[in-house]
């Protein structure tokens, strides 16, 4: 969508929100919405969406992603493991568990820029502490974009934009 009032800006420059920038944008972005869609499948099918996405990634890759999510103890206790059908919607299994396969599904794609809206809200805290420091550590590279109301999530990062009634009222580096 074209902004009603100013400008889409990246690295300081106004964008033109043509198709190929555009095209070019969303190859950058995972992004990671609070309600997650699971797919009745399998969770290395829910993990990867495509089976050339599940061709192209290493297994030592897909561990490291999974152990950054904290999914390993979930993936061992299913009966067929990571071959375990989630059944429809995901009916089977919790929200946190929903919510921490729409990340490690978001790392998995290896994009540059992260963005987290409200996709840990289903977590306990300290599993939410955990999987947002493993990102930071792990994947450093990492633009993240995190759309939250827990103030103390906002600690993590180097750059925080407070938003309300749709204007910036605070902002610190």
């Amino acid at each position: 969508l074209k902004p009603n009032l100013g400008a889409i800006c990246l690295d300081n420059k106004n964008i033109n929100l043509d198709t190929k920038t555009i095209c070019k944008l969303k190859s950058l972005i995972a992004y990671v919405p609070q309600q997650t869609q699971i797919l009745n499948k399998s969770i290395i099918d829910n993990l990867f969406l495509t089976e050339d996405n599940q061709k192209n990634a290493s297994k030592k890759f897909l561990k490291k992603v999974i152990k950054c999510c904290y999914l390993e103890d979930f993936i061992d206790s299913q009966p067929n493991g990571i071959s375990t059908i989630l059944g429809f919607r995901g009916k089977s299994i919790s929200g946190g568990q929903k919510q921490r396969i729409a990340i490690c599904r978001a790392l998995l794609q290896g994009k540059d820029i992260l963005i987290i809206d409200e996709a840990t809200s289903s977590l306990d805290i300290e599993t939410e502490e955990k999987i947002l420091d493993n990102i930071q550590i792990l994947f450093n590279h990492l633009t993240i974009i995190h759309v939250t109301h827990n103030k103390k999530n906002l600690l993590k990062y180097k750059r925080v934009i407070k938003i309300d009634e749709k204007k910036i009222i605070e902002e610190t580096n």
